[in-house]
């Protein structure tokens, strides 16, 4: 079953950002989707992730700062 909400942009923002704090993507990607849907796409699959590069850390890539 597809459950299909009915939000604004600025809905679907106070919704995300206090669930997802920092980790939350970014204002005009949630626009930028919201665009994209209304346009017709009707999945974000293969995408990666939305407005947010991944990070990580690795021993050889760690700068210092004193």
């Amino acid at each position: 079953m597809i459950l299909k909400l009915v939000l604004s942009e600025r809905q679907c923002l106070k919704i995300l950002q206090p669930a997802f704090g920092d980790l939350c993507i970014l204002k005009a990607s949630v626009y930028r989707w919201f665009s994209e849907f209304k346009r017709g796409r009707d999945s974000v699959e293969g995408e990666g992730l939305l407005g947010r590069s991944a990070t990580a850390t690795a021993d050889e890539n760690a700068v210092w700062v004193e």
